[in-house]
């Protein structure tokens, strides 16, 4: 059977205009099949999201991403570091102080434990369980001092707190991952990343580490 002749341009050009489709989508669109549209794509080069399956497709130039290496578009999240193993695995051996799995979900707005359970499993990172949850560290020597990094933020967090530490840990995170200072801003993030706290108890974090005050975080950018 001869291929489909569907013009190289005009599948670029429609991809280009949305910025993220499923092939299923593209195939619709120009009557073809969706083998036809990877045919396309893969002289092109281009992404497939982290979640959803990998459904979401993107050219390679388009993404705009972020210190992480991450970008979302349409509810569809991409990372230049290619899979989502790969990218678990350069944020964890990248990161000043390891990460645990909550850390890794927040940033990655997707359920990583089964994921993250691979990495371990390939050795692509090292899990430790001597903390009150499981910290996940580089395979190689940074891991001694990412170990240090973690042992310094747990000693700077108060040991007589109306707030678990994991809370503290939580709050700290998103705030550093969405550059929020502001007690308004941070409580739908909060909401929207599924971190159950009180607005009063988020309100004893700000006032204790007068983030809100010094407009900063810069003393927990270990995280």
């Amino acid at each position: 059977m001869a291929p489909e002749k569907v013009p190289r341009e005009m599948v670029v050009e429609y991809l280009r205009l949305h910025k993220v489709m499923q092939a299923s989508e593209l195939a619709r669109h120009f009557a073809c099949s969706k083998k036809t549209i990877f045919r396309i794509l893969n002289v092109m080069g281009y992404l497939t999201s982290y979640n959803r399956n990998s459904s979401g497709i993107t050219l390679a130039d388009i993404p705009e991403f972020d210190n992480n290496g991450l970008w979302e578009h349409k509810g569809f999240y991409f990372s230049k570091w290619g899979t989502l193993k790969e990218t678990i695995q350069h944020l964890v051996e990248n990161s000043k102080a390891g990460l645990s799995a909550g850390e890794l979900r927040q940033i990655l707005q997707v359920d990583i434990y089964h994921h993250v359970t691979s990495c371990v499993e390939a050795k692509m990172v090292f899990r430790d369980v001597g903390w009150r949850f499981l910290i996940y560290f580089s395979m190689d020597t940074k891991r001694l001092e990412q170990l240090k990094e973690r042992n310094r933020m747990f000693q700077m967090l108060p040991s007589q707190v109306p707030v678990s530490k994991d809370k503290i840990i939580q709050v700290l995170v998103v705030a550093l991952m969405h550059h929020v200072t502001s007690m308004e801003k941070i409580m739908p993030i909060l909401e929207s990343e599924g971190v159950r706290i009180s607005k009063r108890r988020v309100r004893w974090i700000f006032d204790y580490y007068e983030i809100e005050k010094k407009g900063s975080l810069s003393a927990f950018s270990g995280f």
